[in-house]
């Protein structure tokens, strides 16, 4: 997205909210768990249920939902435990996996969750799961979008969302998904105070509350995201918070996972992990094929540190290494935006003396993942593309006739056509 196609956006979303005369008043909108709550919704508040309807269509039609019925009804039978009743023709609490490696999770008014792959990722329990789910859920038990509409109080389309890389998945619908989905800081604290008490009716930890959130932020590279669920300055203030209230129920602070990975139970077959390394694997090599090399580089080694014995993690880290050797500019421009670099000579130059270090930890991580499994034929493709760019000929032909050579090689013609002009 480039900076006068991010502009329009943000006056477009900006005039489509002025344009809107309210006919309902704040103090009107009660939550939908309210035993009062009647059928007739206002007419900003169907507006917004048609809206997000025709927002769910885009995602499925683009194929920007996880279609696995395992893990969705993993995380529906989460959010019976938490979610309060209530009773609507118009909205129900539906939830869905968003194929976006980006920290992010969001409600829309209709009641449709979505948990971003690169949010599930990035947890390590089911607790902590379950408390981002409450927090989602109270945005639309509260109709915390349509208070939002009426207080003209969205946030619209941040100056940082400008200086994105732009690779994020779902980025072409960031406008649409910001508008409908976006709330005002007191509006995120009572989602974060109602989650708490969803959690408080269940047998899941109150404390993994504070877990997940810093875990989230714990993230390398916060700028990547621009959700309420990545790091910036709030998060401190939002766990100082949640440890006040949570003191108040005499919570045993003792509990709180400090990083450390827990033990997950599981639910009808499936546990939290086999979802998380599922979405793992999918921002791992959406953040490759998208040349986010620094990025896929602090999935892997998260990977690593989880599972060091796994022939596989370290295959991976191998491929990162090698791709900011094959693909400088690539890795130049990243390099640039996540730490905040002029991309110019001076900075070309430094990471182009890193090379030769480069180069030896993507053979180190190479020849790691084969003495754990020597039969991973794979390393031979990534040893092989490796020793081409380093105009080793002879190598890359023995590396590459080997790989070929193999069972279940999905590319074997590229692999066969590159041999073939060599």
């Amino acid at each position: 997205m480039n900076l006068v196609n991010s502009k329009f956006l943000t006056v477009f979303v900006g005039f489509f909210l002025c344009a809107c005369q309210s006919t309902i008043n704040v103090r009107d909108v009660i939550p939908l768990s309210d035993k009062s709550i009647h059928e007739a919704v206002s007419v900003e508040e169907r507006q917004l249920i048609k809206r997000s309807s025709k927002l769910h269509k885009k995602f499925v039609n683009k194929g920007l939902i996880v279609r696995n019925d395992k893990f969705t009804t993993y995380i529906e039978q989460i959010a019976k435990k938490i979610a309060p009743k209530f009773l609507h023709s118009e909205i129900k609490l539906n939830f869905y996996i968003f194929k976006d490696p980006s920290i992010n999770a969001f409600a829309l008014p209709n009641g449709n969750i979505y948990l971003n792959t690169g949010l599930i990722g990035q947890l390590t329990s089911e607790d902590q799961l379950a408390y981002i789910l409450g927090h989602e859920i109270a945005h639309v038990v509260e109709r915390h979008g349509l208070i939002g509409l009426i207080d003209r109080k969205n946030v619209i389309v941040t100056s940082h969302v400008l200086d994105l890389m732009t690779f994020g998945t779902g980025l072409v619908y960031l406008a649409t998904i910001t508008e409908l989905s976006s709330h005002n800081r007191k509006l995120e604290d009572q989602a974060d105070l109602q989650g708490l008490r969803y959690l408080a009716r269940s047998n899941y930890k109150l404390t993994e509350a504070i877990s997940a959130f810093k875990r989230l932020e714990s993230s390398k590279y916060p700028k990547e995201s621009f959700s309420i669920w990545s790091n910036h300055p709030d998060i401190s203030k939002r766990i100082k918070n949640i440890k006040g209230r949570l003191a108040k129920l005499n919570v045993d602070f003792s509990e709180v996972n400090n990083l450390e990975l827990v033990e997950v139970t599981q639910l009808n077959g499936i546990s939290f992990d086999d979802i998380r390394q599922h979405m793992a694997k999918f921002n791992f090599s959406i953040r490759l094929r998208n040349k986010q090399f620094e990025l896929a580089e602090e999935i892997a080694k998260e990977e690593l540190q989880r599972s060091p014995n796994e022939a596989l993690n370290h295959y991976n880290l191998g491929e990162v290494n090698r791709l900011k050797v094959s693909e400088p500019e690539a890795y130049l421009r990243e390099y640039a935006w996540l730490h905040d670099k002029s991309n110019n000579k001076k900075l070309k130059a430094k990471l182009l003396k890193e090379m030769n270090a480069t180069e030896s930890r993507a053979l180190k991580y190479y020849e790691r993942a084969i003495e754990i499994e020597p039969s991973l034929n794979i390393v031979n493709k990534g040893k092989g593309l490796l020793a081409l760019h380093l105009k080793q000929i002879e190598q890359a032909k023995r590396y590459l006739n080997t790989y070929v050579l193999g069972s279940e090689v999905s590319d074997r013609r590229y692999i066969e056509s590159i041999i073939k002009n060599l």
